[in-house]
């Protein structure tokens, strides 16, 4: 859980000095593998989330289909 927080945390700080502050556009591969982590991480947070709501007793009744449960993304 302190993982899934930290993650979602990390998507936030990146986000808002974008959002609230005029910039040039700016090209550097960093940003690729940058991007590609935080999506990764995001998804992650996302995934352990999804799988805490389903554990709670009053959803107990609903199936979760396979490809959700067992999260298999390609990542790199």
């Amino acid at each position: 859980m302190k993982e899934m927080f930290a993650n979602f945390r990390a998507v936030r700080k990146v986000r808002q000095k974008p959002a609230h502050k005029l910039e040039d556009n700016e090209f550097d591969q960093k940003y690729v593998a940058d991007q590609r982590e935080l999506i990764s991480k995001a998804f992650d947070a996302v995934h352990t989330l999804r799988m805490v709501l389903k554990n709670h007793p009053a959803a107990r009744k609903d199936e979760v289909p396979d490809y959700l449960r067992e999260a298999k993304v390609w990542t790199m």
